[in-house]
């Protein structure tokens, strides 16, 4: 019988109308009988399919992607299934992982077995099932039994049912034909059940136990496992409600459904009023349904996202919101004061935490606190009024030196802060900086960040502080130091003191034009970043002295890859390098924190400048064809082809943002020894599925290779555009009758 969803899947098409799913728990399929009125006699004949190998190996293996996950996954599944039907599902099925020692992957199920007669029918027919009229079963397709056919040619099935143990192998005949064929029969005293077992190639040992890992993640009753070690790691949530859980760390969302997890498509939701549903699809939440409420493609890879599972996506979505905001407003009513009602919320804030994952849950500017407001009108802060001067001083991950700016507000983004009273008369600050330095440790090696409000005044004017911010008695204990419990700051045995000062040129060209210094004068312990100069030229890496130009715009490749570069940079002569005052402080050379930024934003960018390489080799050289071009080759077309995948796999185009970060990057990189920079950035043989899968096409239609280099960098217009297309369906036509 001819199965109208796959071929719809498969084809692209929505066709709710075509059959139906009865209400949101019901998975097995409904057909519907169309009444057709016609008019006068014609000939009709009804559609078929032709029972080829090409057929068979199409709905046996290009169904999957992922060859290895997809047999795990619809025999585990088929597994779960039999122990449903069996009424034992809190039984764990076995499974063997593929090794050195045993190279044999296979999965055995203790449930209800197949008879001779359903071996031989359920397994030599595709789209045929006994799980269709039953909401309980994961499969109702027929296609799961034949997944062993996407990784190998033959397997072996054995059936254990009543008493008897049949042994069969499913292979492919001199025709890529499938054959299933029975091997022996005995008795047995084993339980009921089925295994299946097929070799693995011992290059593939590994990405088994990858996939078995991911895959019984989400399953509920987690299999027995021998042969190999696995870690199946327990999922952790920072939130949960009836039907779904916010997961720790950084996870794209899924939809959990018969034990299959199917990455949910945030884009597909773009069209929704409710912006903040596509707010919580993009977090790392994990939604249970039931079985039936979703559809899904034929290969059980990803979610069929018609009308029918967006809706429902949505429908769970929307609950999971107030729900989700119910349960964060009682969180509050433990809150004793404004103060801790405040920092409740950073918690939520911080790393792995609810609010850190999604926005628009909470109007922050709209929340209180037995009707006072937690924040001012600029964000989660309190503005103070006082006459005390407030710093923050703070240190970014990829700088040694401390930054410091004036501020008439506090800032709660994050608890990771604390208030400095400065009740000394001198050394303060260079305590409260040497305090911060110490408690965030090595710029690369540490992502401890902390931030210090420094306050210095009367008794009076700190009561009024603290107050204003919300803080008691306990908060005060808590969240206030003193100065004068920071160890202090050695000084250097030649006299030199905090307060001394000396000459230095500040360098403002980034900010003003290029090459311009103004005379500063600097206290040496304070720290900061700097170059050599000599006559306003700095020195570089190689040990050259430099136009101030060149420092411009090594500054703007920074800030051009998004970091903030408002510490002063200074220039110090070479003889005040050299003093004793300057070695014994905490100075970071401009030229090394340049290059330990560049091969960060390098690690970082690593992924996208790779993929853009195989992107420029393929539609952007002299001899290929156009991306827009390859679209309407796609659309002229009648026949599949691999253009339609060759597009997939190019994706969007690139923003603009991130092709001028990556112009930057390049940029940066030429100022960094080769033996420094990371080994994809200097391969001219990068792996390109891309030019791989063009060649393959341009292999397959010869002629149109010649064309393409003819025509070099002049477009093909829409009518040669067809003229290729009906080449293209010759030469598919004329293989098709070989």
């Amino acid at each position: 019988m001819l199965d109208l969803r796959f071929l719809a899947d498969t084809m692209g098409i929505d066709v709710e109308t075509s059959f139906l799913f009865i209400g949101v728990e019901k998975m097995k399929l409904q057909e519907n009988t169309n009444t057709i009125e016609r008019s006068g006699q014609f000939e009709q004949s009804n559609y078929t399919i032709e029972a080829t190998a090409k057929a068979f190996s199409i709905l046996s293996d290009g169904l999957y992607s992922n060859k290895i996950r997809a047999v795990i996954r619809e025999l585990s599944t088929n597994a779960y299934d039999s122990h449903v039907a069996a009424g034992c599902p809190e039984l764990p099925f076995d499974v063997q992982l593929p090794s050195t020692m045993e190279p044999t992957f296979y999965i055995r199920d203790y449930g209800t077995g197949l008879s001779h007669e359903d071996c031989m029918s359920l397994y030599t027919t595709y789209f045929r099932s006994n799980k269709t009229d039953t909401n309980q079963a994961v499969g109702c397709l027929g296609l799961g039994s034949k997944s062993p056919f996407a990784y190998n040619d033959s397997f072996l099935v054995e059936s254990f049912f009543n008493g008897m143990h049949r042994t069969y192998t499913a292979y492919k005949n001199e025709n890529e034909e499938p054959v299933f064929a029975l091997l022996s029969e005995k008795e047995t005293e084993e339980p009921n059940g089925l295994k299946v077992s097929l070799p693995a190639r011992d290059d593939d040992y590994y990405e088994f136990i990858n996939e078995a890992e991911q895959i019984y993640e989400s399953f509920a009753v987690r299999p027995n496992i021998t042969g190999a070690d696995i870690t199946i790691d327990e999922v952790e949530y920072t939130l949960t409600g009836d039907f779904w859980g916010i997961r720790k760390g950084y996870h794209d969302a899924v939809a959990v459904m018969g034990q299959i997890a199917y990455p949910i498509d945030v884009d597909v939701f773009d069209d929704y009023e409710n912006s903040n549903v596509k707010s919580l699809l993009k977090s790392p939440i994990v939604i249970n349904f039931d079985i039936g409420e979703l559809n899904m493609t034929p290969s059980r890879e990803q979610l069929s996202y018609n009308k029918y599972t967006k809706d429902a996506i949505v429908r769970k979505a929307e609950h999971i919101l107030n729900e989700m905001k119910e349960i964060l407003a009682d969180s509050f009513e433990d809150c004793r004061d404004i103060w801790s009602a405040r920092m409740h919320y950073c918690s939520l804030q911080d790393y792995g935490h609810i609010l850190n994952k999604i926005t628009g849950v909470f109007d922050r500017d709209l929340i209180e606190w037995q009707g006072q407001k937690l924040w001012d009108d600029f964000g989660m802060g309190v503005q103070v009024i006082t006459t005390m001067p407030i710093k923050h001083y703070w240190q970014d991950s990829w700088k040694s030196s401390v930054s410091c700016e004036h501020v008439q507000n506090i800032t709660f983004a994050g608890t990771d802060f604390i208030i400095v009273v400065d009740d000394l008369k001198r050394g303060g600050v260079g305590r409260t900086r040497a305090y911060i330095r110490d408690v965030c440790g090595d710029k690369w090696s540490n992502n401890k960040k902390l931030r210090a409000y420094l306050i210095k005044g009367t008794e009076e004017e700190l009561e009024q502080f603290f107050s204003q911010l919300g803080m008691t008695e306990d908060a005060v204990l808590e969240f206030v130091k003193y100065t004068s419990d920071f160890p202090a700051v050695t000084s250097n045995k030649s006299g030199y003191s905090g307060e001394a000062r000396s000459k230095a040129c500040e360098f403002i060209g980034h900010k003003e034009g290029y090459g311009n210094w103004t005379d500063a004068e600097i206290d040496f312990k304070d720290g900061g970043i700097y170059v050599e100069i000599n006559r306003y030229k700095y020195k570089n890496t190689s040990g050259n002295f430099r136009d101030a130009h060149d420092l411009s715009r090594k500054i703007k490749t920074l800030e051009g890859l998004g970091m903030e570069f408002n510490e002063p940079l200074y220039g110090i002569k070479s003889a005040a390098l050299k003093q004793k005052g300057f070695k014994e402080s905490e100075w970071t050379d401009f030229n090394k924190l340049y290059e330990d930024a560049i091969l960060y934003f390098a690690r970082e960018l690593e992924k996208a400048y790779v993929w853009s390489k195989c992107r420029e080799e393929v539609f952007y050289k002299y001899d290929v064809m156009r991306k827009s071009e390859v679209i309407k080759l796609i659309e002229e077309c009648d026949v599949y082809t691999d253009f339609s995948k060759l597009v997939e796999l190019h994706g969007e185009d690139p923003s603009k943002e991130d092709n001028r970060k990556l112009e930057h990057l390049a940029n940066g990189l030429r100022h960094i020894p080769r033996d420094k920079r990371p080994e994809s950035f200097e391969n001219n043989n990068l792996a390109n599925p891309m030019k791989e899968l063009e060649d393959s096409l341009y292999e397959k239609y010869p002629m149109l290779k010649l064309y393409v280099d003819e025509k070099g960098w002049n477009e093909i217009d829409d009518n040669e555009i067809k003229t290729i297309a009906r080449y293209i369906e010759l030469v598919e036509t004329q293989k098709a009758n070989v």
